[in-house]
């Protein structure tokens, strides 16, 4: 099914994509207006320092998008291992990085996600519009090789009720195939998954996970292997593999190290 949607999407959009440039995807509902320099010194005073620390103990890249501005206002160092471009020359590029290498057949969709990702945004009440985050898959494209990314946004600062500033995370996708839109309010297990085929956000809701579930997923993000999980919580190995294969399937993921991040990310446990 997901290989004839995704068919059905690149027949959609083949001619439209070429006309997309950086400018269309900063929303007029999204219109920020009134940032001072003195905004840009408190902001700045502490976001280099945070994020440099979070590249240190993770493997995602980071970056900051300026939508009064329309730029980047921060790249991470190690934004460079995948998209294969220094971060300065990302930070130059900002949404030109989108336009410049995404592949082609993914550039609708992201066109498609931000317009519909504004106008939801524009829904929730103002004082839980940081608790949200948006997650999707899509195609980046250099000379060495094209990888499927993992992207996730969230707001960071905002002024008058619209995003100012959006901390972006990206890392390798666990999916085979680009799309995956969800929105979702922090440890929530309600969520918003976007369709590409009827053109608007569907209500879903991730399984409640049981205790031993949770020290499963916990235990495996520690590196303990299934045998000594099985020794630590006195279940056979067998029991422990029965327990994984069941929230792979639950959570509609591909594999276990994907419910590990997908547990982490939404705070499921």
């Amino acid at each position: 099914m997901q290989k004839i949607v995704l068919y059905w999407w690149h027949c959609l959009t083949k001619n439209a994509v070429m006309k997309i440039t950086e400018t269309d995807f900063f929303n007029p509902l999204n219109a920020v207006t009134g940032i001072s320099d003195t905004d840009y010194k408190r902001m700045s005073d502490t976001i280099d320092n945070v994020l440099n620390s979070m590249t240190q103990i993770s493997d995602w890249g980071f970056y900051i998008i300026d939508y009064f501005k329309q730029n980047f206002l921060y790249v991470s160092d190690n934004i460079a291992y995948w998209c294969g471009i220094p971060a300065e020359n990302v930070k130059d590029l900002g949404y030109k990085l989108y336009t410049d290498y995404v592949q082609q057949e993914d550039l609708a969709m992201l066109k498609e996600i931000n317009d519909s990702g504004f106008k939801q945004f524009e829904r929730f009440p103002e004082e839980d519009r940081c608790k949200y985050s948006i997650t999707y898959d899509f195609h980046f494209v250099n000379s060495c090789k094209t990888r499927l990314i993992h992207h996730r946004l969230t707001p960071l600062a905002l002024k008058n009720g619209k995003i100012w500033l959006a901390l972006c995370g990206i890392a390798l996708s666990f999916n085979q195939t680009p799309g995956h839109i969800i929105l979702r309010k922090h440890k929530d297990l309600k969520y918003l998954e976007y369709s590409l085929i009827k053109h608007q956000w569907i209500q879903k809701i991730d399984p409640l996970l049981s205790d031993i579930e949770k020290e499963i997923i916990k235990l495996s993000a520690k590196g303990f292997l299934v045998k000594e999980i099985a020794d630590i919580l006195c279940k056979s190995e067998d029991t422990i593999k029965t327990y994984r294969k069941n929230m792979i399937k639950a959570l509609g993921l591909p594999n276990f190290t994907a419910v590990i991040t997908h547990a982490i990310n939404y705070g499921l446990i």
